[in-house]
């Protein structure tokens, strides 16, 4: 099994994941905002032993930003989405972007053996 997780070391405060989720236009759900250890916790409670941690924070902008310029790329070039769904996604992605930049969230892969 393999997961992403978006929080590790100390947890965040419920003001932080609210102001997570206010800064994310997308209406993102606090669920998907989950420390490391909740990961951990439901791998051991379904016997799963933990392999490795793939810490991936510092490409939380180079992905986004790729995807984005893909993105504009793909318009200038087909027109395959509405102006209005362009915008939005860009939007969300740049506010990710932030997110990854203002270290308000982390990001990772956790490895897990069954």
């Amino acid at each position: 099994m393999v997961c992403t997780y978006f929080f590790s070391g100390d947890r965040p405060s419920e003001a932080d994941i609210n102001k997570v989720m206010n800064w994310y236009t997308g209406g993102i759900h606090k669920v998907y905002f989950l420390h490391i250890d909740e990961y951990r916790k439901v791998a051991k409670e379904i016997g799963m032993s933990e392999i490795k941690i793939i810490e991936l924070t510092d490409n939380i902008l180079l992905n986004y930003l790729q995807l984005w310029q893909k993105m504009e790329q793909i318009q200038a070039e087909e027109q395959l989405w509405s102006q209005e769904f362009f915008d939005k996604k860009k939007q969300r992605l740049l506010d990710c972007c932030e997110m990854g930049k203002s270290g308000l969230i982390q990001w990772g892969i956790l490895h897990f053996r069954k």
